[in-house]
């Protein structure tokens, strides 16, 4: 729960409770969401290449250091 100090426990298993009894469609609409946004992210890799090399970078160094 550090990770997500705004949220407390009966939130997040309110949460989950809610993606389990509607699963088929909250995993339809984030399919749809991540489908139409990658055309958009497509043309920021492209306009922005160095600071898309730096997120990545940022990132790698985020999760090998929780490794």
């Amino acid at each position: 729960m550090d990770s997500w100090p705004a949220l407390n426990l009966e939130q997040v298993f309110g949460a989950l409770s809610f993606y389990l009894a509607n699963r088929d469609s909250v995993d339809q609409y984030l399919s749809e969401g991540k489908q139409e946004s990658l055309p958009l992210r497509q043309q920021s890799l492209q306009a922005n290449p160095a600071l898309h090399a730096k997120l990545e970078d940022a990132s790698r160094a985020v999760y090998s250091s929780r490794a």
